[in-house]
C-alpha cells in the first residue's frame, strides 16, 4: 500500500470496514492491503470538527467511528461520529476556497464560520493532495492542477494565495475580482483592524485583489558602532569592517550559507535591480 505525498507521513489504525484508517490534516480514510485507493470517511471541515491533531480511531458497530483528537484549545476530545447520506445534510449555498498547503488555522476559521452562518457553508479544496513524491519547490503537481481548474472555468470561489503561485499572472489575466469597493462598503469589517499601508502594498494599479489578513517583518540587524543607520552600507564597505577586525571575507556571515545570504540579498533588495513594469533585470 502506497499513499499520497500529502499522506506519506500520517497515522495508521486498524479498522474493520477496512482494513487500516489513515488519519491526515483534513480528515481520515480507509485503505485496504493490496490497494493504493484511499477511501475518504471523514472530512472534518465538513463534519465540523476543529481537529488539531488525532490520537485515536475506533470502528464501532454500523460504520461509527469513536475518535479522540486534540481541538485547538489544546485538550483532549471523544466523539462518537455517525455516518450521514450527503441527501441528509442540511442545504446551504456552498463556496469553495482553495490553496496548496492549507495550514490549521485557516481550516479552524472555516470550520467556525460554517457553524455561524446560516446560508452558507464553505468546502476546503487543498491541491496539495495531488503532489506526486518526485515534485519539489519549482515543480508542484498540485499547483498545475489547480491553474488548470482556472483556465477550465472551475476556479475556486476563494483562494489562498501562497509565494509559489503565480499571482500577478493570475491577476493580469482577470482571474480575480477587484475587491476595493467591497472591502470600503463591507461594514463587517472593522477597519481599524488593517493598516492602510500594508493594503496599499499589495495594490495593483491601485486596485485591491487580495486580502492580507496578516504579514510578518523580517529585517538584518548591526551595531550602530560598526554600520551607523545602516542606510550606506554596500559591499565594499561591509569588507572594510571585516577587516579592521580582523575577520576574513568568508567568515563575514558566520555559519549561514552563501545560498542563503544570496537569498536574503534578493529579498531585501531584489526591488533595486527588477523592472516589474518592462519585465527587465539590471544589475549594473
Amino acid at each position: 500500500m502506497t499513499l499520497p505525498a500529502a499522506l506519506a507521513a500520517s497515522t495508521l489504525f486498524v479498522g474493520k470496514s477496512y482494513d487500516f484508517y489513515v488519519a491526515g490534516d483534513d480528515g481520515i480514510y480507509g485503505a485496504n492491503l493490496g490497494s493504493d485507493a484511499l477511501a475518504p470517511v471523514v472530512n472534518f471541515v465538513n463534519s465540523d470538527l476543529d481537529v488539531q491533531g488525532i490520537v485515536r480511531v475506533i470502528e464501532i458497530e454500523d460504520g461509527k467511528l469513536v475518535i479522540q483528537v486534540y481541538s485547538n484549545e489544546s485538550t483532549l476530545d471523544t466523539y462518537i461520529l455517525d455516518p450521514v447520506a450527503p441527501e441528509d445534510v442540511e442545504e446551504k449555498k456552498e463556496l469553495t476556497l482553495g490553496g496548496h498547503y492549507i495550514d490549521y488555522e485557516v481550516r479552524s476559521e472555516v470550520i467556525s464560520f460554517n457553524k455561524e452562518s446560516k446560508d452558507y457553508r464553505i468546502r476546503i479544496i487543498d491541491y496539495s493532495q495531488y503532489n506526486l513524491e518526485d515534485d519539489d519547490y519549482e515543480n508542484s503537481t498540485g499547483i498545475d492542477r489547480m491553474n488548470t481548474d482556472i483556465v477550465t472555468g472551475n476556479a475556486p470561489d476563494i483562494m489562498l494565495l501562497t509565494e509559489r503561485m503565480p499571482a500577478d499572472n493570475y491577476i493580469a489575466k482577470g482571474v480575480f475580482l477587484d475587491l476595493t469597493d467591497k472591502f470600503n462598503e463591507d461594514k463587517g469589517i472593522e477597519k481599524e483592524d488593517f493598516l492602510q499601508n500594508i493594503i496599499d502594498a499589495f495594490k495593483t494599479d491601485g486596485r485591491m485583489y487580495v486580502a492580507v489578513p496578516g504579514f510578518t517583518v523580517t529585517g538584518i540587524s548591526g551595531k550602530t558602532k560598526y554600520i551607523g543607520d545602516g542606510k550606506d552600507l554596500t559591499i565594499k564597505k561591509l569588507k572594510e569592517i571585516a577587516a579592521a577586525r580582523g575577520i576574513k571575507d568568508s567568515d563575514i556571515f558566520g555559519i549561514v550559507l552563501r545560498d542563503q545570504v544570496l537569498s536574503s540579498a534578493v529579498e531585501f533588495s531584489g526591488d533595486q535591480f527588477i523592472d516589474r513594469e518592462t519585465s527587465t533585470c539590471h544589475f549594473d
